[in-house]
């Protein structure tokens, strides 16, 4: 019999006791009233008791039940802690708060009465030429202020054109930009440039991204102060131009710290080379960074030829899975969690500050590395941005690798046509770019985002306070050429020689041969090692090749 019959029995008996105790009450029955009055206190507390059993047992079961599904939770957390793509390993980045890039300085304020007399001045020249037409709308950027002219219906647009010089000259700027229609429109556009000009803060473009899986970035405002941007997935890859002080640092920052604030490593990994040693320096230990800022040449290219690597292996992962690119795949991914043994991958973005550095080391072998890793930006989720102040050094391989070209002022006509871009030699100042897709021969003219150097430093190292030491990948470790002597057998003479080379700025088998009197093979194999671990340049026909170590730098070390 089950404890639960039991109860029910107790229940009963207890229950016709009563019931007999109070019939005997009224016939005077008390003997055997007062055995029933002795029996329940014996009775009722058993009854009571089964069931505190009862409870008790179910309870123990529950609290089991919750220890075991905490167990399974336990387990499986354990199993998955390596997956850096899940939830809980996400949340652990620490974006930067939104007040270090806010905007401390004033606005400038608007000359609204010049303005409106500009306004008049086209309205009259309409009505000296017996043209319905006036100014309906004003539309103001950065650099220039826009007037756009509705015409009355049948109005002819050559009688237009016949009065651009008035029009011009009644705008206050014989230069100004006169569309006849505005694309895509129905309406005239008169664009004169500002008398003054006022600075476009990333604190105003950043509040307006949206959270999607785009890499969007602001490029800026247009002419007429409408929010611009961009996407790596939508093109891939990026030259950027301009000779020195015009913005493209600038520009660059912006869009490094606006995936820093949208991003997290998890989602975006970066690389970053800087031969010239002084742009990205106060990068290094992000956690969004796969190695710290490449800066020797010959790690640089071997840096490359690591996401060539990296390419391919992604692309048999996709071929795999039978998946067409990295969003895909990482949909598939996501969908089976937690049972995936796979992770997600992160996106990756290369920015090579000056390229021409590069360039000049071994144009063939550059452009072939670039062509390959853009080729195969859509599939794979590498991104490349590559910039120059020298758009002369720039070859057509190249910029047909690099999809889109953004160029700041330009000192030459020459250099704007070389790369595509038109008038980029009359960019008004600082920040103002052109942008146009490869797709595309529709020019932008955007003024850039403005963010101080205090802003940037501050964000950076907010950064590094709250995430910790960035732990990079071994697989794109930079190895110096002493870790490398370090496990490879050297010749007796290979110091000696070593500092021969630095001093001397090039060698050669054939001049350690004759210096130090030894065979060819064993020479051979000298410079083998010092290619190998990045002292000397690349090969360069029968002429020495050039020692990229210098004194000082093998003495500090």
């Amino acid at each position: 019999m089950n404890n639960k019959d039991k109860i029910i029995k107790l229940e009963l008996l207890g229950i016709i006791l009563l019931i007999i105790s109070l019939i005997t009450d009224v016939l005077e029955l008390k003997s055997i009233s007062v055995i029933i009055i002795i029996m329940s206190p014996l009775i009722i507390p058993a009854i009571y008791k089964e069931k505190e059993e009862k409870i008790e047992n179910e309870n123990v079961r529950v609290i089991k039940s919750i220890e075991d599904i905490e167990k399974e939770l336990s387990e499986k957390k354990k199993v998955n802690n390596d997956n850096y793509t899940k939830i809980y390993e996400q949340s652990k980045y620490k974006k930067p708060p939104f007040s270090l890039i806010e905007n401390k300085e004033k606005e400038p304020l608007v000359d609204t009465e010049d303005i409106e007399s500009t306004k008049e001045r086209i309205n009259t020249v309409f009505i000296e030429h017996k043209i319905p037409a006036e100014v309906d709308k004003i539309n103001m950027g950065p650099n220039f202020t826009q007037y756009e002219i509705k015409l009355e219906k049948n109005v002819r647009l050559d009688k237009i054109v016949n009065i651009k010089k008035e029009l011009s000259f009644a705008s206050g700027d014989t230069d100004a930009i006169i569309e006849i229609p505005i694309p895509g429109k129905n309406t005239i556009g008169i664009t004169v440039k500002n008398k003054e000009h006022f600075k476009v803060y990333l604190e105003t473009l950043l509040k307006n991204i949206k959270e999607t899986d785009e890499l969007s970035f602001p490029l800026g405002f247009n002419m007429i102060g409408e929010d611009i941007y961009s996407s790596l997935q939508k093109e891939n890859s990026f030259l950027i131009t301009g000779t020195v002080g015009t913005g493209k640092s600038m520009f660059l920052n912006d869009m490094l710290i606006t995936f820093l604030y949208t991003k997290t490593p998890e989602e975006l990994k970066m690389i970053l080379i800087d031969p010239k040693k002084i742009e990205f320096s106060n990068y290094n230990d992000i956690p969004h960074l796969l190695t710290p800022v490449v800066t020797n040449i010959n790690n640089a290219f071997r840096t490359l030829e690591k996401l060539i690597v990296e390419t391919e292996s992604r692309c048999d992962t996709f071929n795999s899975l039978k998946v067409k690119n990295i969003q895909k795949y990482n949909k598939l991914i996501e969908e089976k969690e937690p049972k995936s043994e796979l992770n997600k991958m992160p996106y990756i973005l290369v920015v090579i500050d000056e390229l021409s550095n590069l360039l000049f080391v071994d144009k063939t072998k550059f452009i072939e590395l670039i062509t390959k890793i853009s080729s195969m930006s859509r599939t794979t989720g590498i991104y490349l941005i590559a910039t120059t102040n020298q758009p002369y050094a720039v070859e057509k391989e190249l910029k047909e690798a690099l999809h889109s070209t953004i160029s700041f002022s330009l000192t030459e006509s020459l250099y704007a046509t070389k790369i595509g871009i038109l008038d980029a030699n009359k960019l008004l100042g600082p920040g103002e770019m052109i942008y146009r897709t490869q797709n595309s021969n529709k020019q932008l003219r955007i003024q850039a985002p403005y963010i101080s150097d205090e802003q940037i430093e501050n964000i950076l190292n907010n950064i590094k306070e709250k995430n910790g030491i960035s732990n990079y990948s071994n697989k794109y470790k930079e190895t110096t050429y002493k870790e490398t002597i370090n496990n490879n057998s050297k010749d007796v003479l290979y110091d000696e020689i070593l500092n021969y080379a630095i001093r001397m700025g090039q060698i050669s088998a054939s001049i350690i041969q004759r210096k130090y009197m030894i065979g060819y093979n064993r020479a051979a194999r000298i410079m083998d090692q010092f290619e190998e671990q990045g002292i000397v340049g690349p090969a360069n026909g029968s002429k020495p090749r050039d020692v990229l170590i210098k004194l000082e730098e093998d003495n500090n070390e």
